[in-house]
Parts: structure tokens; C-alpha cells; sequence
């Protein structure tokens, strides 16, 4: 999905409305570099130097 799309969605709090495909593509990237010892910090930052929206990030997180 676009990230312009998802970063409509979320700041206008549509976020539940993203498939939750996509919700899983995050959690897998998460979980994958956890495992392997990556700080939360660390992934965090990866992820929005990749271009991920803030919230989304943070939403994953906080969700667990």
C-alpha cells in the first residue's frame, strides 16, 4: 500500500480501516529483528527512516 494512503488513514484515525495484512507485514518485521537482538529503539528508527509513518510505528508497538 502507499505509504501517502496509510499516512492519510492514520492521520485522520481511519487506521482501522488498513487491511490487516498489512498490520501482520509489520508485526513479522518487528518480531523477526527482535529475535535476533535488535532494540526496540532500533527498529523503531529503521522503520521510519524507511519511510513508515510514526503512528503506525508507534501503534504496533503499543499494541504489542
Amino acid at each position: 500500500y502507499p505509504h501517502e494512503k496509510v499516512d492519510y488513514l492514520f492521520e485522520n484515525s481511519l487506521h482501522e480501516l488498513l487491511p490487516k495484512a498489512y498490520d501482520e507485514q509489520i508485526k513479522k518485521y518487528i518480531n523477526y529483528y527482535l529475535s535476533r537482538g535488535m532494540s526496540k529503539t532500533a527498529i523503531k528508527e529503521a522503520l521510519l527512516e524507511k519511510g513508515w509513518n510514526k503512528k503506525i510505528v508507534d501503534g504496533v508497538f503499543e499494541k504489542g
